[in-house]
């Protein structure tokens, strides 16, 4: 059994970060109200960003696996930072609004 070639993994989080960045920004700016719009459109403009980003996270890992199996985890993990950073927001907003 081989090691874990750890230049190859942090590339592969390197690769993947401005992806994750993207993926954040449609989600965020699909849930900016926009005057007057009805909310199942905005609920629907949600979804339609949701699709996207699931798109664009799955060309990511296409494309990494292409480089190798260090390269790939490199780029999963790169990818699932943006939970890092969702996580304690949502749980702090439902904390805000006295969701259990």
């Amino acid at each position: 059994m081989t090691g874990v070639d750890y230049k190859e993994f942090l590339l592969g989080v390197v690769f993947a970060l401005p992806f994750t960045v993207l993926n954040s920004f449609l989600v965020v700016k699909a849930l900016v109200p926009r005057g007057g719009e009805k909310p199942f459109k905005t609920y629907n403009r949600l979804m339609g960003r949701v699709l996207l980003k699931m798109a664009v996270s799955l060309a990511v890992l296409v494309i990494a696996g292409l480089q190798g199996e260090a390269f790939l985890l490199g780029a999963l993990a790169g990818l699932l930072l943006q939970f890092v950073f969702y996580h304690p927001r949502i749980i702090a907003i439902f904390k805000m609004k006295g969701v259990s």
